[in-house]
């Protein structure tokens, strides 16, 4: 983002994180680049703002006191929204990928992370590391839209043959049969490893 902007394009990013130097960070890198930043140190309190203010993307932690990040998740996505979210955590069980992914998740951050990694990820949050067929496929997953996801990945897969495009087909076709989560761990696991942005 150029710091020519105008006031209405200028980005809003949510940062919650219970670490209060991670969060002065995630503000320092995204100041850096012209954005409007916020943090917030607990669930609770991201759900508040999230209820009051509109935000372009929220960087969310896993583990907090409290609700945890996929808590925060969940009632975000029962409140119908849809903010773009990026799980920056330095931990990320498969179980935990799985149930971020069934709310529209597709970009995740091992912390710690340079300012560097932070501000690309959040300049290009769903398409830094995805041919643009996947790309695509991938936004309707941000948008919980994961019939129509699995569909348009599956064609990517025959564009592209990258290989994430499998897992994501399979992992896609799990949630949406509701298999057991035992099943969908492993799939959680090896596409973690595969998307997972780290320094």
């Amino acid at each position: 983002m150029n710091r020519s902007a105008t006031a209405s394009e200028i980005q809003k990013v949510l940062v919650v994180d219970d670490e209060e130097s991670i969060r002065g960070l995630f503000e320092l890198a995204l100041e850096s680049e012209g954005r409007t930043a916020r943090s917030c140190s607990s669930g609770r309190a991201a759900l508040d703002l999230v209820g009051r203010d509109s935000f372009d993307l929220i960087l969310l932690d896993l583990r907090m006191p409290g609700l945890s990040g996929i808590d925060v998740l969940r009632e975000m996505r029962r409140m119908a929204d849809k903010t773009r979210v990026v799980i920056c955590s330095a931990f990320i069980p498969p179980m935990a990928f799985v149930e971020a992914v069934r709310f529209g998740v597709t970009t995740f951050v091992a912390k710690p992370v340079t300012l560097n990694v932070l501000r690309r990820v959040v300049s290009d949050a769903l398409e830094s590391r995805w041919p643009a067929p996947l790309c695509s496929a991938l936004r309707l997953v941000n948008e919980m839209r994961h019939e129509e996801a699995l569909e348009a990945i599956s064609e990517a897969k025959d564009e592209t043959n990258h290989r994430a495009c499998d897992l994501w087909v399979r992992l896609l076709d799990g949630i949406l049969s509701n298999a057991p989560k035992t099943e969908l761990a492993p799939l959680g696991q090896a596409l973690g490893a595969m998307v997972l942005t780290r320094n």
